[in-house]
């Protein structure tokens, strides 16, 4: 037995030997193969790209990088898709990988967008250089940074960007919108519209200039003017939901109820899911009294949604109310209520109150 097992411990090298040569011979080779492999997925995930069929682009893209987890090109392209498609999520790991394997222009720029999606703003600043090794994505690249001060409130900053951006081509969409907002945040709203229209110059029906004027006409309550350019957003895109909402949230705030629950009705007829529309649906609802039919369409938002405070508050009619006659009396035909005869710190959970300049202390049990 001793000499048996002596024999094969001397085999085993000798065996091993041939054995990694030849796997060592046959490894290029697969890698190559695979990587071949990789290259005509791709290739036809940018055919399918071309007919139009993003899910199948998105298919190939996956099967290329199943073959060959280094195929960047295929990993950027996936990463602009899942950020196309908003889903910033997957996007950022794609064009995460892609960066730190091989940074460039390219990825620079569209893991800054998913980073700004997802609300990093200085990872933004970190991944985003002010400089560019190709003079053509230099503007991008400056509108992406100034994104992201102009979102951590360094507004001169970002104005000093957008500025320069503006002077070497006075016609940016991208820089005409985003100065339009700084200035919208600055007060200087006459200034912030006369941005949008240069926008809307270059591009009439850019929708996204329209929804900035619809927003800064919501803040500013012109509620006229908001409903006259969510008009015009559903004649331009009438799938796009942002100018139905717009004039659902508009018509709210006019007190025009019915008319709202029109247009949310007919909305919510091509989209039952949708979460916003639901929502102001329940509103809506909730403001015309109909308080079970609202409760039955928050009922319908998704649990995290329905978690909020917003849309877990209790909605209910009071239709009387008892009142004793002891910290009650009518003044002048006026019922006047004495608050402090109600005891109303008793029924509160803090300790300290403060009453028309006088601090009330309560003992709370411990």
């Amino acid at each position: 037995m001793v000499k048996a097992a002596k024999k094969r411990a001397k085999l085993l090298p000798a065996l091993a030997a041939p054995l990694t040569a030849a796997f060592l011979m046959l490894t290029p080779a697969a890698a190559s193969a695979d990587a071949e492999t990789s290259a005509k997925f791709y290739e036809s995930a940018r055919d399918w790209l071309e007919k139009g069929d993003f899910r199948a682009a998105v298919i190939q893209l996956r099967n290329a990088l199943q073959q060959d987890p280094d195929n960047l090109s295929a990993r950027v392209l996936l990463g602009r898709l899942y950020l196309q498609s908003g889903n910033p999520v997957a996007a950022e790991k794609e064009l995460e990988y892609a960066h730190r394997r091989e940074p460039t222009d390219e990825t620079e720029i569209y893991l800054g967008r998913a980073q700004l999606t997802l609300r990093k703003y200085q990872e933004v600043l970190s991944t985003v250089r002010e400089t560019a090794d190709d003079p053509a994505n230099a503007a991008a690249k400056a509108v992406i940074r100034a994104e992201a001060l102009f979102a951590l409130n360094v507004l001169d900053e970002s104005e000093t960007i957008v500025a320069g951006l503006l002077q070497a081509d006075s016609g940016s969409i991208p820089g005409n919108l985003l100065m339009a907002r700084i200035k919208a945040r600055q007060g200087e709203m006459e200034a912030a519209d006369s941005y949008i229209d240069a926008a809307l110059l270059a591009q009439p029906d850019l929708i996204e200039a329209h929804i900035l004027r619809a927003q800064l006409a919501m803040q500013a309550r012109d509620l006229d003017k908001v409903l006259a350019v969510a008009d015009t957003i559903i004649g331009i895109a009438p799938d796009d939901p942002r100018g139905q909402l717009m004039k659902a949230e508009a018509l709210v705030r006019k007190n025009a109820l019915e008319e709202a629950r029109t247009v949310l009705s007919a909305f919510l007829e091509k989209s039952p899911d949708a979460t916003a529309a639901l929502y102001l649906h329940a509103r809506v609802l909730m403001l015309l009294n109909e308080f079970e039919a609202a409760d039955a369409e928050l009922q319908k938002l998704p649990d995290p949604v329905r978690r909020q405070p917003a849309a877990s508050l209790i909605i209910g009619l009071v239709k009387s109310v008892y009142i004793d006659d002891a910290m009650a009396e009518t003044i002048e035909g006026r019922l006047t209520v004495d608050a402090k005869k109600m005891g109303p710190l008793g029924r509160m959970g803090a300790s300290e109150y403060a009453l028309f300049g006088d601090v009330l202390y309560l003992q709370r049990p411990k």
